[in-house]
């Protein structure tokens, strides 16, 4: 039985984009140590993120200026959020995440607000 050229291509074609889908790269993934920097309104702060990514459930520590503290947060594709209370005051972290780098706006409760990057270690 002789097969034909249209359907050799059809099959190539097929091939490629199964091969094509189980390539494609994972979604960015939080869990590791984070070197963060971030600039608020009174000054700025070296804090360091230890974040375990379970899904679209983030869990870690925060160690900064203000101790240690544990970190709950969420994320849905790139963007994220991260949530703690240190020394009675409720901090937020909200950005996205690209490949080793993180970066957004933190809302540091009576401390201040302002942007913040940060690095994959």
């Amino acid at each position: 039985m002789k097969k034909s050229p249209i359907f050799i291509l059809m099959f190539f074609a097929v091939l490629g984009l199964v091969a094509g889908a189980t390539t494609t790269p994972a979604a960015d993934s939080m869990t590791g140590t984070w070197k963060v920097v971030v600039d608020y309104s009174s000054g700025k702060g070296t804090p360091t993120f230890v974040l375990q990514q379970d899904g679209e459930k983030i869990t870690g520590t925060y160690q900064g200026a203000l101790g240690e503290s544990k970190i709950t947060g969420k994320i849905q594709g790139s963007d994220f959020e991260l949530s703690f209370n240190s020394n009675g005051i409720d901090m937020t972290y909200k950005g996205k995440v690209e490949g080793n780098k993180i970066s957004g706006s933190a809302d540091l409760g009576v401390i201040g607000k302002g942007p913040f990057s940060g690095e994959k270690q």
